[in-house]
Order: C-alpha cells, then structure tokens, then sequence
C-alpha cells in the first residue's frame, strides 16, 4: 500500500482507498409480497483492526415472482476510524435469484341457509394474502345442489388479487367443505269451499292453496303436485297444483253426492249437516315443509228440494159390513227438483200424516223410496199399508173421507201441503165388480210391464158376501213382455170400495195380494214372486163398455213392478181396448132408502147408519183464481140442503173463515166475496160440506 520515494528528509505520499467487494450471493424462496433477500452477500476481508458496524444486505430487484432475478448487495458500513473512506466498496450483483410462486388455500367454510332454488350463498370463503397486497374481487362459495338437505358440498371460487402482477405471484388451491345446509322452505296450506252452505247434489268448488308453494327459480319445483279432496271420509277427487302468481292452487268442482253406486261405503258423508272438508296434499316437495299436510275448513250441506205426490188409490173400504177395521195402501212418488245437478232421490225419506203435515202419522216413517226405473235416479215411490179404524162417528156415518200428506226428510224436504191426496174409507155392502177384456200398452211402466203396443188381458170377479163377512173373487192378468208372457194372479182378497155413481161414472177399485209366473212355457212355469200387492182401480162409464176405464198396478213393497199407464208420478186410467167392466153399487140404494140399523160393537148402542152418497153435479168454483185479495165464490147444489157449511183453510189445516152455513135449494147459485186482504199470500182451500159430500177447491191468493 505504500511507495516510498526517499528514505530521508521530508516528502509527500498518497495513501489511496483500498479496493473491496461485496458479492451479492444466489438467492430462492416463495414470494412474500417483499423483495428483501435473507442470504448475506460474500465480504472481502478488512485490514487488521477495522471492524463492520453494519454488515451488507442484499435485496432482489422487484418482489414479484421469476428467476434469473438480479440481487444487490448494499449498505456495508466500515469501522476504520476514517468513516469507512479507508475502502472503495464494490458491490457486486447476482443474477440468479428465484422468487417462487406462493401457495394459498382459499377455504369454502360451513354455510346454512333456507331453500331458495339457488346455489349461492352468503358466507366467504376464509383465506390470506401477503400484506402488501389487495383483494380485487373476493372470492365465493357456492352449494353442489340447490336441493335441501345436510352434508352439502361447499365449493369457493372466484378471488382476484392486486399484487401488482396480476395476481401471478400466488398459487390459489380452492379448498371444498362438506358441511353445507339447506332448510326446506315453510310454506302454509289452506283450503276453501264455495259456497260454505249449498243443498245437497248442489255444485260446489273446492280450493287448496299453498302460500308462497310457486316455483322459486325457472324450472324449480313446486311445493306439491296435487291435492285430493274429502267431504268427511268421501274422497271427492284429485286435482294437480298450478301457479298462481307466488301460489300455487288446486281447484275442483264437484256436486254433493255420494258414490254413483248407491250403497257404496262410504255412505252419509253428504247427509244433510255440518261437515269437514280435507285438502290432502300430495307429493309434497322435500325443499319445502307444507303445513299443514291437511288443510281443513267446514262446509253446511242443506236439504235438497223435492217434489211429492200422493198417487196410492182414493176409495177403501173395511174388512165387512160389520168391521170398522179397513186395510189401507198409501202411495207417493218424489221427483228430485230439477236444477244443474241432480241428487238420487233414494236418499229421501217420506212419512205419511193425516189431515196435515203435523198431523197423526199414518202407516210406517221414514219409508224409502224406489226407483221406478233404475237407470233414472231422480224418480222413486213409497207405499205403506196399515190398519185404519173407524171411529164411531166415522162408523155411523158409513165412512170417512181425509187429506193425505206426504211429507221429505233425510236428504230432501218437501211436502205436498199444495195439493194434498184425499182418502175414502167406506163400510161395505152388497158392492160388485166384475170385468174382463184387454188394455192396449201405451206409456206402461216396470220391469214387468207390458211391452208398447201390446195387448194386456184381464178378467176378474169381487163381491162382498151377503152375510158380510168380506170381499171374495178372483183377478187373472197376462201381460207379453219382450216375447215373454206373465200372469198376475190374485190369491187373498184385501179390500173392495166401489164409489157413488155420478155423471163421469162409478168408480170402484180392490186391492189384492197376487203372484207373478213367467207362463212362456205353459207346461214348465217359472215362479218369480210372491205377496205381492196389486191395485186395480176402475170406473164403469158405459154399459157395453165403450168407454170404461181401467188401471193395474203390481208392486213388490214400494218398487213398481207393473204399471199399466204411467203419466210420471202416478198409475192412471185408461180407456179399455176391448171388454167391459161393471160396478155394482146397491149399498148406497139400500142404504138411503131403509135406514138400516145395526150394532156398534164398541158401544152396544143401535146406530142408524147411511151409506154417503156422491152428488151427481156439486159445482164449487172461485173467480180469479189466483186472486190479489179479494175473489168470488160460487156454488151450486143438485139437490135441496138444509145445512151447508163453506169454509176457508189454510195449509196447516186451520180454518180461517166460515163464509157460510145455512140452507141451499136445488141448482140455485149462492156467490160470496172472500176478503183475504189481512191475510198473507199463499195457497188457501175451499172446503163446502153437504149432508152428503165434502167438496174441496184450491185458491191461491197472490201480492
């Protein structure tokens, strides 16, 4: 270091810096966000006695991540008493260092969250970077399946990092999770039935609804398919689930009637009451919970309305003479009112009552109708046969005559308040029918019933015995059916009632048990049944029998088997096609000419008896006829009365007004004003009571 010029006197030197390196050394580790390097770079020695204060780093060029990356060393501080200007430093670079790509997890974390058709979800995923860099765009996490359940795959995605290379300094792994939850959605169910009260086999529409149950995504699920409807425990149908709107709804229209094959279980779901109606929903969807699976509301069912006509036979008569005791068939035929949806009218229930709706009950309650044709379940009958006893005023005046009515229950209401029936019973006395020829089948009725354009033939004998001691005779009948011929045959007499002859004829009509033989084959005939009840009913016109009239009727309890001329609600007359038929009627002759006595065998007391006799030509007639308040009332008598009687009823039986009592000559017209302006509107009866006769006449009062 020294060059010494003279080795005496004095001189001048130059003592120059020495020449050191700092050798920057090769460097590799995983980016760190820094461009600082751990490794210390190489030193030449110092002289003796110099020291380092602060030993030399070295750093990369830039922090981002490649290799060949250049390395500089600095900061070497020398300790040499002359602030370190004893050295010239020479630092020297590397031009192989790496800085390798970092490894990151981004971790997708446990997510919970109630269905909603998606995927998504709100939780971040957990990760991190190095501090000097940013999150461009933060990553998410996604479900496997929008479907709710537990132990879902979490899958994170998506993170975008400022690092200054794009993100290029980072290795990112995407780490799933498998402990995601989806919660099925609540959804609420109801059901609704319109109208709330509706009559029975009336039109109602039912409605499920499930709130909030609409598909959440394009394509998504419904909450439910369908729901199946109940009436109590009738199942009324099926109907699928549409949308409407964020609902989704299951409409079905029905009518209230029990299973089309009468009988079948379950039965009495549409009786006449309070019922539930069940909304099951079917094939629910797991991501939602429907609540609840049976929806429920009430519905009313209110009786439907029926038409009832009486259309048993009028005139009956006591076993004999002698008995007060008279056997007697009632018959009704109801006809579900006609209106968009028909019931079966099977379900009705009719009770007899005489004299009103409310009064004494005749024969058995709550008789069930049949049909008269099975294909046609709008249309039925009833029939009941009992006991009627005279009382002994009935017994002393010959008989009794009453208003029958047939009053719907169960399933239907109604009544035939309007236009009640009206029985005849009689004492017999030496009455006589005989007849014989044939009827031509135009509107018959019955599985037995004679076919259309056929010829039905009859003959029979009826008698009561001179000793009174009750109707005897025969009835024989062949009806062709469908290339089959039945008879009808009588076998027990129950009663014979002939009527009084007027100007339209003499009725008369016996009712006898029968039975019914298919004779196709004479020689093998083939038994169908037995006890059964037929009516035939008769009037006698002419002599030669041009224009009698006759009816048949064959039943079996209340179903119709033959009717020989059905008009829709009853059996009725019909001109003879051939024959003749004679009614002989001595009781009343007798009767009104002798005055015969004989014994009440309730009293011991001798009664003088007489046989009613019928008027040729009673008129009683109101005009107009319906009225607004007031009408006129005439009437007019065949023969001289000492005391008639006309009065005014209401439906219910009551009498509202007596018009008149007092004597009335032969075919003199008497004419009174009926006042009905403080009474309500309605349906009114006529009553004019003679000595020997009860004329009835309908009126109906209108606003």
């Amino acid at each position: 270091n020294y060059n010494l010029l003279t080795t005496t006197g004095t001189a001048t030197a130059n003592i120059t810096a020495r020449a050191i390196n700092v050798t920057a050394q090769t460097d590799s580790r995983d980016y760190n966000g820094t461009n600082s390097s751990s490794v210390a770079p190489v030193l030449d020695a110092l002289r003796a006695g110099d020291i380092t204060t602060t030993p030399p780093t070295q750093t990369y060029h830039n922090k981002h991540v490649a290799t060949g990356k250049t390395l500089t060393a600095s900061g070497w501080i020398i300790y040499d008493g002359n602030s370190g200007n004893n050295y010239s430093i020479n630092y020297v670079q590397n031009t192989t260092g790496v800085i390798n790509v970092r490894a990151i997890n981004v971790t997708a974390l446990t997510s919970t969250k109630v269905y909603d058709g998606t995927i998504s979800s709100t939780v971040v995923p957990a990760y991190t970077l190095q501090p000097s860099d940013l999150t461009a765009t933060p990553p998410i996490e996604v479900y496997n399946t929008p479907l709710a359940g537990i132990g879902k795959t979490m899958t994170a995605s998506g993170l975008v990092i400022n690092d200054g290379n794009s993100g290029n300094n980072y290795n990112i792994s995407y780490v799933q999770n498998f402990t995601g939850v989806i919660i099925s959605l609540d959804v609420t169910s109801s059901v609704s039935v319109l109208p709330a009260s509706a009559q029975y086999s009336d039109q109602v529409t039912l409605t499920a609804k499930i709130a909030g149950g609409a598909p959440l995504v394009t394509g998504g699920p419904k909450a439910a398919q369908s729901a199946t409807f109940k009436i109590g425990t009738q199942i009324m149908g099926t109907s699928n689930f549409t949308v409407s709107g964020a609902d989704i709804v299951a409409t079905l229209s029905v009518a209230l009637l029990e299973p089309s094959s009468f009988g079948t279980a379950p039965i009495g779901q549409m009786a006449p009451g309070s019922r539930t109606v069940t909304a099951v929903i079917n094939s629910s969807d797991p991501n939602f919970s429907v609540n609840p699976l049976l929806p429920a509301t009430p519905i009313t069912i209110t009786r439907e309305d029926a038409n009832v006509t009486y259309s048993g036979l009028t005139y009956f008569s006591t076993a004999s003479a002698s008995s007060l005791s008279a056997t007697i068939t009632l018959s009704a035929t109801l006809t579900d009112m006609a209106d968009a949806v028909r019931g079966d009218i099977r379900n009705a229930s009719v009770t007899f009552y005489k004299g009103s709706i409310s009064g004494p009950q005749l024969g058995t309650a709550n008789l069930q109708p049949v049909l008269i044709n099975n294909a046609d379940t709008k249309v039925g009958t009833v029939t009941t046969t009992f006991t009627y006893t005279l009382t002994s005023n009935e017994f002393a005046a010959m008989g009794t005559s009453f208003e029958i009515y047939a009053v719907v229950n169960n399933y239907y209401s109604g009544n035939n308040n309007g236009d009640p029936g009206m029985v005849t019973v009689s004492v017999p006395g030496s009455d006589a029918v005989t007849g014989g020829g044939y009827l031509n089948m135009t509107n018959p009725l019955g599985p037995y019933a004679g076919t259309v354009a056929t010829k039905t033939n009859f003959g029979f004998t009826m008698k009561y015995a001179k000793n009174g001691s009750g109707a005897k005779g025969q009835c024989n009948i062949i009806v062709r059916r469908d290339n089959k011929i039945y008879q009808i045959k009588s076998n027990a007499i129950n009663s014979l009632s002939v009527g009084g002859t007027t100007s339209s004829g003499t009725p008369a009509n016996f009712i006898t048990k029968a039975n019914l033989t298919d004779i196709t084959n004479p020689l093998a005939p083939i038994s169908i049944s037995g006890n059964l009840d037929l009516f035939m009913n008769m009037n006698d016109i002419s002599n030669g029998g041009q224009n009698d009239q006759l009816s048949i009727l064959l039943q079996s309890g209340s179903a119709i088997l033959f009717s020989s001329n059905w008009n829709g609600t009853k059996t009725v007359l019909q001109n003879l096609g051939g024959g003749n038929v004679q009614v002989k009627n001595t009781t009343t002759a007798s009767i009104a000419m002798t005055n015969s006595p004989i014994s009440d065998q309730n009293s011991g007391k001798t009664l003088v008896l007489k046989e009613p006799t019928f008027d040729r030509k009673i008129s009683l007639s109101a005009y107009p006829n319906p009225f607004a308040k007031t009408a006129t009332v005439i009437f007019t008598l065949p023969a001289d009365e000492q005391r008639v009687i006309l009065d005014v009823y209401d439906l219910k039986g009551s009498r509202i007004k007596r018009m008149y009592e007092g004597k009335a000559d032969a075919n003199q017209t008497l004419k009174f004003e009926f006042d009905g302006s403080n009474l309500p509107t309605g349906v009114y009866l006529l009553r004019l009571s003679t000595s020997k006769n009860v004329e009835n006449f309908k009126i109906i009062m209108t606003e």
